[in-house]
């Protein structure tokens, strides 16, 4: 069953869904689209995960307000107010945001893989 989610990081509100329960995957959408682009991933993967999606400020149904901000900051915003502070998870990005992905990973030593 899809949960939607509002999860608050500075001004923003970041528009999260997630799918399923177990350890998480949070998907990174790419810089020409929303979180809708995993919509199809997220159902597979919520199956016997907990299938996490969240469109990025600038995207999708995220509201935000003129600040400086941190993406890696919203990402782990999101993983902690939704997979309940699990320790690990894991990341599926595209291209383009692999670089948010090793930042994470980097931020967070032995959280992400």
């Amino acid at each position: 069953m899809k949960t939607s989610h509002l999860v608050q990081s500075g001004s923003a509100s970041i528009a999260a869904e997630s799918i399923g329960d177990g350890p998480p995957i949070v998907f990174l959408h790419a810089n020409v689209a929303d979180s809708r682009m995993w919509r199809a991933q997220m159902e597979s993967i919520g199956t016997d995960h907990l299938a996490i999606a969240y469109d990025r400020r600038g995207f999708g149904k995220t509201v935000t307000g003129h600040e400086r901000f941190s993406a890696v900051s919203d990402l782990m915003t999101v993983i902690d107010a939704i997979s309940d502070g699990s320790p690990e998870s894991s990341l599926a990005a595209h291209e383009a945001d692999g670089s948010q992905s090793t930042l994470s990973c980097r931020i967070r030593n032995g959280f992400a893989r």
